[in-house]
């Protein structure tokens, strides 16, 4: 059980997967944050399970956006990440293939957010 209720949660059927996404955001730390126009930090959960195989898959995501909760609160969040892998899929799946340009680009978080104090919800 979470010490604090999410600020928004989605789920998903689609593709032969189910999906639940929930998100956490704060503007707590802002003033903490060393990012230019740091308008919240956010902490997603991504929970996926294959529907034929049964096989689960589980994800923690750490986000700072220079949105303002006023300007995106946890919902609008949610439907703009999950709107960005929609069009970055579509539009660098073609370039990617033909180039073989298949790579990941990942920044960890964690450690910063551990060591200005501050914790998201377990």
């Amino acid at each position: 059980m979470r010490a604090f209720p999410p600020k928004a949660e989605s789920v998903g059927k689609e593709h032969g997967r189910l999906e639940i996404r929930k998100i956490w955001t704060s503007s707590e730390i802002n003033d903490y944050v060393n990012f230019p126009y740091c308008g919240q930090v956010a902490c997603l959960e991504r929970h996926r399970e294959e529907i034929k195989s049964g096989k689960i898959h589980n994800e923690t995501v750490y986000l700072i956006t220079s949105l303002s909760q006023d300007d995106a609160d946890g919902e609008r969040l949610l439907n703009l990440i999950r709107g960005h892998w929609g069009i970055e899929n579509k539009s660098h799946y073609v370039r990617d293939v033909t180039f073989d340009l298949s790579f990941e680009l990942v920044v960890y978080l964690p450690a910063f957010f551990a060591g200005n104090g501050f914790v998201f919800p377990n």
